[in-house]
């Protein structure tokens, strides 16, 4: 570097060829740059959006598939149902309160409704 600065050239040309140099290594830099923001697009158009839509269409296939839907029809509503139900959320929160020490806390089962999330103990009978 040294015999190219030293070799005759006028203060005004060393300055030219520094600045040269410098836009040279920005540009250099930028452009680096640029190759990595594109490589991580595409390791996430690769790697994450497209198999997430294939999942999504496998997923509505199959919702589209059932066709058996619960009715929030109040007539089919199980008295049994409701009373294991609120025995459950009643063990729950004694566990709790004997386990923080404080009182049972009362409650009052308003509604409820039946989802279609596919767990084993939420199966059409």
């Amino acid at each position: 570097m040294e015999s190219v600065m030293n070799n005759g050239m006028s203060m005004t040309e060393r300055l030219m060829y520094s600045l040269r140099m410098t836009v040279i290594g920005l540009l250099m830099v930028f452009a680096v740059l640029g190759v990595i923001c594109l490589v991580m697009y595409l390791f996430r158009l690769f790697f994450y959006t497209l198999p997430n839509r294939r999942s999504k269409k496998k997923n509505e296939e199959k919702l589209s598939e059932e066709t058996a839907t619960p009715s929030d029809d109040p007539s089919r509503e199980d008295p049994a149902l409701i009373a294991v139900l609120s025995a459950a959320v009643a063990a729950v929160l004694a566990d709790e309160a004997e386990a923080a020490g404080t009182d049972i806390p009362s409650f009052r089962v308003v509604s409820f409704r039946r989802t279609s999330h596919g767990r084993g103990w939420n199966e059409k009978v």
